[in-house]
């Protein structure tokens, strides 16, 4: 999933002023999600443990799993730089653009689980989201990718 690093890295590749002056908003703005996402968790704990009245613990396993996710992204985010520089100013825009709409549709899959009193902080992280691929579908739609980058999901 493109985050800040990629966005970052992708910003200092392109040749585009004005898909550089994007990439730069979406590293922006991929910072605030990560606040957003920080909150959701800390709502989930919060409300975990007023409807417990005991405070959220991590099993062993889940403390290595997460050890394991943080690792893999460390490895995943190794090469970033070598790996953006091959890529075309309109692959670059098609991952963005594509990247925010796969994390879209997985994260409402997974919020509707959620217990209702944490879909309030899920729902800042969605809707946060869908003003991403809002920016970014303005930017195609008003830029020289306009036809060349579909940006109009079609949902399956």
């Amino acid at each position: 999933m493109p985050g800040t690093d990629f966005y970052s890295v992708a910003a200092e590749r392109t040749q585009s002023t004005g898909l550089r002056n994007l990439l730069q908003q979406l590293a922006s703005r991929a910072e605030t999600l990560a606040g957003l996402q920080r909150e959701l968790q800390e709502a989930i704990m919060r409300n975990r443990e007023v409807r417990t009245g005991k405070p959220v613990r991590f099993s062993k396993k889940a403390k290595k799993t997460i050890r394991e996710f943080e690792q893999d992204a460390r490895e995943a985010s190794q090469g970033l730089s070598e790996r953006v520089a091959k890529l075309s100013d309109e692959s670059l825009l098609r991952i963005a653009l594509t990247s925010e709409r796969q994390q879209l549709s997985m994260e409402e899959q997974l919020y509707a689980t959620f217990h209702e009193d944490d879909k309030k902080a899920a729902n800042r992280v969605l809707e946060f989201r869908r003003k991403t691929i809002d920016v970014i579908e303005r930017y195609v739609e008003g830029s020289e990718f306009k036809g060349s980058v579909t940006i109009k999901h079609v949902q399956s």
